[in-house]
C-alpha cells in the first residue's frame, strides 16, 4: 500500500495519467525494496524510543527529543525513495533509498520542514502509546491491537502522501542549489 500511494502521487503530479493499472504494477515490482525500507525505519524507531519516551532525567530533560524524531522522519522518507525513485539495480534499491532519504531531508535548507514532517509522522505513535495505556488501564482485551490496527488502517495512507509530497520538495530544493 505504501510503494502505491507514493508512486500514485508522483505519477499526479507529473501530470502522467497511466492508471490505476501501471501504479499497481510499478508497485508490485518495489514491494521487497520498500519492505526493507520500512524495516530499517522500524529499527531505528524501536532503537532510539527510549530517547524520545524515557523519563526527562534519562533523555536530558527533552534535549535528544527533536533530533531523534527528526532522524525518525528522514529515515521514513526511504519508503518514497524506494517507491518512486530511478534505480540501476533494485537489490541496491534498499541502500541507495535510505542514503537518498538521509541527503536530502537533512539538508540544512529542509530541516524546519522535516521536523514538522516529523512531528506529524510522530503523532500516531504519541497516540497509540497513549490509548495503549487507557485501554490497558480499562482491562480491554487485546489491548494492543485496539490501540494500533485501527490507527494504522486509517492513517497509513494519507501520511504516506504527506510524506512523499515533503519529500519530492525536498529533492527539489536539493536540486536547486
Amino acid at each position: 500500500m505504501i510503494a502505491t500511494v507514493s508512486i500514485g502521487v508522483a505519477r499526479d503530479l507529473a501530470a502522467g495519467d497511466d492508471g490505476s493499472r501501471a501504479i499497481l504494477l510499478a508497485a508490485s515490482e518495489r514491494w521487497g525494496a520498500v519492505a526493507i525500507a520500512g524495516l530499517f525505519y522500524f529499527l531505528a524507531v524501536y532503537a532510539l524510543f527510549h530517547g524520545v519516551y524515557g523519563t526527562l532525567d534519562e533523555t536530558g530533560y527533552g534535549l535528544f527529543i527533536p533530533p531523534i524524531i527528526a532522524f525518525w522522519g528522514a529515515v521514513s522518507l526511504a519508503q518514497v525513495v524506494a517507491a518512486i525513485e530511478p534505480v540501476k539495480s533494485r537489490l541496491m534499491l534498499p541502500l541507495i533509498s535510505i542514503g537518498k532519504a538521509l541527503s536530502v531531508a537533512l539538508r540544512v535548507a529542509n530541516l524546519g520542514r522535516l521536523l514538522f514532517l516529523s512531528a506529524l509522522l510522530t503523532l500516531p505513535v504519541i497516540l497509540q502509546s497513549g490509548l495503549y495505556g487507557a485501554l490497558t488501564a480499562r482491562h480491554v482485551r487485546d489491548a494492543l491491537f485496539w490501540a494500533d490496527v485501527p490507527l494504522d488502517a486509517l492513517l497509513t495512507g494519507p501520511l504516506q502522501a504527506i510524506s512523499t509530497l515533503f519529500y519530492l520538495d525536498f529533492a527539489r530544493r536539493a536540486e536547486r542549489k
